[in-house]
């Protein structure tokens, strides 16, 4: 069997480890560079951005066809690929480039310009009214800036628009839905939505575990936010005195300090945190 059948076949097992074993040997023998951007989406996936990066270098040195636009995205280059994006007009005779939009919409979510982004999805409301789908496909990214910035109105619209296809998208609704019944004081139901999203990342870190820390720790980080809002619901659901509650209070919220001390912490999840702390603290 050849490397490039057991490459597929490993990277559909989410086995990238394996997968990436196998595109680099094709590629070294076979100098086949139609297979660089699997190189690139293997290295994310292992969370080796510079070997991402190394492999954009080698294709310029070799003088091989280059979509900008394309490759900055696939590096996770926000910056530079959004002053290419902006090149081309994403509204034109008042129809909506739904392609360029969506790539508006990622260079955004990945420079974390939360107002921008929420902009963007009044804009193409008010211009496409009838052509409901970037906004579905865009409205994860929509509701984590509704979140970040506390526009609640705004969090149950766009949470209401997701349409989950991947595990990590189920757990990203069930978390919105739960902040939204927290913040209409049924906990009930935003124990449930916390016990969805657990249960919808939970094999995934068993396995990523196994494999090593460092690719579990994101999920890790989701994981903990999920304690977050059960430690918000035990605060707000307690039967203590004031005083009490309020020592309560007093205990997360240098506890949750502590976390946000940690140097190594994910940047998302940094801000995740802070819009958490503010179901509590002003």
């Amino acid at each position: 069997i050849n490397f490039e059948k057991l490459g597929q076949v490993a990277d559909v097992c989410k086995a990238y480890a394996k997968a990436l074993y196998y595109v680099e040997n094709d590629f070294r023998n076979n100098n086949d560079f139609s297979s660089l951007e699997k190189l690139i989406t293997l290295y994310y996936d292992l969370e080796l951005p510079e070997s991402a990066i190394g492999i954009l270098k080698m294709a310029k040195i070799n003088n091989k066809f280059i979509n900008e636009e394309d490759w900055y995205l696939k590096l996770h280059q926000w910056k530079e690929s959004l002053d290419v994006i902006k090149k081309r007009p994403m509204i034109s005779n008042g129809k909506i480039d739904l392609d360029l939009t969506k790539r508006f919409f990622i260079c955004l979510d990945g420079l974390s310009d939360w107002e921008s982004l929420l902009s963007l999805g009044d804009e193409v409301e008010k211009v496409d009214t009838l052509n409901d789908d970037i906004l579905t496909r865009m409205s994860p990214e929509l509701a984590k800036a509704s979140f970040n910035l506390g526009e609640w109105d705004k969090l149950k619209h766009y949470s209401n628009k997701i349409k989950p296809e991947e595990d990590i998208q189920v757990y990203e609704k069930n978390f919105f839905d739960a902040i939204i019944a927290i913040k209409s004081f049924d906990f009930n139901a935003a124990r449930n939505f916390i016990d969805e999203a657990r249960s919808a990342i939970d094999d995934k870190i068993k396995t990523l575990l196994s494999e090593s820390y460092q690719r579990a720790y994101k999920l890790l980080l989701a994981n903990e936010h999920l304690y977050e809002l059960e430690e918000i619901i035990s605060l707000q659901t307690s039967n203590d005195r004031v005083d009490e509650v309020e020592k309560k209070k007093k205990k997360i919220k240098k506890k949750w300090d502590g976390r946000l001390e940690l140097t190594d912490r994910d940047i998302k999840s940094y801000e995740r945190i802070l819009a958490i702390r503010r179901l509590v603290f002003k």
